[in-house]
């Protein structure tokens, strides 16, 4: 199964643009947008959103990859665009980045 995105909504709306101006296949939602959750949500309230198609499996999630401060937009999209092209999504369950 291929990786998909849900960025945080503190992170500019050129995320998910940029991905899909890389490859319009990528499946990339935003925090705030419709079959997301709502702006505002709390980090847990993201992370058991994002468990929900894995509950079955006892509650792992899909993975986190957290962007420090200090790198550009650009940085971030080639790391994103490397995670989607070279990765599936079953090898980052659980992980932390």
């Amino acid at each position: 199964m291929k990786v998909r995105f849900l960025i945080d909504g503190d992170l500019s709306p050129d995320y998910v643009r940029e991905l899909r101006r890389y490859d319009a296949a990528i499946d990339v939602l935003r925090i705030g947008q419709p079959d997301a959750p709502p702006r505002g949500t709390l980090d847990p309230d993201v992370l058991s959103f994002s468990e929900q198609a894995h509950l079955a499996a006892g509650g792992h999630h899909w993975g986190i990859f957290n962007l420090r401060r200090g790198y550009g937009l650009g940085v971030y999209l080639a790391e994103l665009q490397l995670i989607w092209d070279v990765s599936e999504a079953e090898e980052w369950i659980d992980q932390i980045r």
